[in-house]
């Protein structure tokens, strides 16, 4: 915000910069000069001097007061989903370290670095690395509000990436594993009556088989969904509170699979309901983990959540081989960087990959006759089939 100031010349022909004060009070600054082109000078001067003054000046705060503010613009103004995650960032380590009751004054990018070396005891970089990341948006909202002169943590880097990916997913026999026992469950006395999870089926087929995120299977709703054209279409929707990660719209296309689990989950809608995984009155289903667990627990598999359906997608689509950056559209990844987190599952398939070439070729290869040394004469004109 640019300093309020004018120049005047009172009646002893003196020039004088007029200007609102701290206390935003206006008073005024002799320039001692009669001569106008020498005050406009000094004007010039002493304008640039308020206005670097009035960058400095901010409103003192304290931690708590500030964080709860931002929490609540953060809330008003982006998903929900990362909304909890800073809320969570701060709660459980970011407060406790700066102290509610400090004023924001005190937070410098020595303290900054002090926080990430205590964290790094703890966890790993790349978790620090997140948890420095919502100080930073933290701090730039403080700046722009004028609770802090500057960003202490425009100087501050990141930690090594220390993270070591270990992505699960299902394979072709534990997805059929998966479904068989999903569709026994449907017999059990709490399924049946529908006190638990009753789409449990589709909900493996359209997670393995579209890459949605669980939050954004849980959000569809029956004009997502385009039967004729064989796909989906994953969308805003603000009246629900709901956004895709990075607010990025998209269109999934629907294999076999998916279009079935899709048919019958509009064919089981309630007529009160809009969403295709819904309870018997119709409203959202919200949280689908309990049953998902209780069916994981039943098929005897490992270290299987709703996410791990997400990851499928992407596994068996790099061995399918869909190019990464047609899985990062498909997927509503940010970067392909993260879309390459899946490529490792492709390192065993390459020698099968290369063979697959042959099926291109002309049936028929040269007859070579090697020598001992290894080397080759030049081929004869026989084709030799194989």
């Amino acid at each position: 915000m640019r300093a309020k100031a004018y120049l005047v010349q009172e009646s002893n022909g003196v020039w004088y910069a007029k200007y609102l004060n701290a206390e935003n009070q206006w008073t005024k600054r002799s320039l001692q000069t009669r001569k106008k082109a020498v005050a406009r000078i000094k004007f010039g001067e002493f304008l640039t001097e308020l206005n670097k003054a009035e960058a400095r000046r901010v409103e003192p705060i304290k931690f708590g007061g500030a964080r709860d503010q931002y929490l609540r613009w953060v809330e008003a103004n982006k998903a929900r989903s990362w909304y909890i995650k800073q809320r969570q960032y701060f709660e459980s380590t970011i407060t406790p370290f700066f102290d509610d009751a400090s004023y924001v004054s005190s937070i410098t990018s020595r303290k900054i670095e002090a926080y990430a070396e205590l964290r790094k005891k703890v966890v790993r970089g790349t978790t620090v690395n997140k948890e420095l990341a919502a100080l930073r948006k933290f701090c730039r909202k403080l700046v722009e509000w004028r609770y802090l002169p500057f960003n202490p943590t425009s100087n501050v880097v990141d930690l090594p990436d220390d993270s070591q990916p270990r992505i699960r997913y299902l394979s072709f026999q534990e997805y059929e594993q998966l479904l068989r026992n999903a569709e026994e469950m449907k017999t059990l006395p709490h399924f049946s009556l529908g006190l638990h999870f009753r789409f449990l089926t589709e909900y493996i087929m359209l997670g393995c088989n579209t890459g949605l995120r669980p939050t954004e299977l849980l959000h569809l709703e029956g004009r997502d969904v385009d039967l004729p054209g064989k796909r989906l279409r994953v969308r805003r929707k603000p009246e629900l509170g709901f956004h895709p990660k990075g607010y990025h719209e998209r269109d999934v296309p629907l294999n076999d699979h998916a279009f079935y689990a899709a048919a019958s989950l509009l064919e089981q809608r309630a007529q009160a309901s809009d969403f295709l995984f819904h309870h018997r009155d119709g409203s959202r289903v919200r949280n689908a983990r309990e049953s998902f667990d209780t069916l994981i627990k039943r098929a005897l598999l490992d270290e299987v959540i709703p996410y791990t359906l997400r990851h499928t997608f992407g596994a068996w689509s790099i061995k399918a081989g869909i190019h990464p950056r047609a899985l990062q559209k498909l997927m509503g990844h940010s970067t392909l960087a993260v879309t390459e987190r899946y490529s490792h599952v492709a390192q065993d398939d390459l020698a099968a990959a290369v063979r697959r070439i042959d099926s291109f070729l002309p049936n028929f290869l040269p007859s070579l006759d090697f020598h001992s040394t290894g080397s080759a004469n030049a081929p004869d004109r026989t084709a030799q089939q194989h």
